[in-house]
């Protein structure tokens, strides 16, 4: 069973995008959250900060 649930409807080689605020990310529940992405999917890669977004944010690339 996926750890997370869309994961499992995701095929081999499928991707998996979503964003954080950087503020949050240096937060235990975020260093927790990027584990489990670590463990779900092989890949795990992140974008450049958008530093004009209010707050500043970025986004986990994940390819299973």
């Amino acid at each position: 069973m996926a750890i997370f649930p869309i994961a499992a409807s995701i095929p081999p080689g499928g991707r998996f995008s979503t964003f954080t605020y950087l503020h949050a990310s240096w937060l235990r529940a975020a260093h927790r959250f990027r584990d489990l992405l670590g463990q779900t999917f092989s890949t795990v890669t992140t974008t450049r900060v958008v530093w004009r977004n209010f707050p500043p944010a970025f986004a986990y690339r994940c390819t299973k």
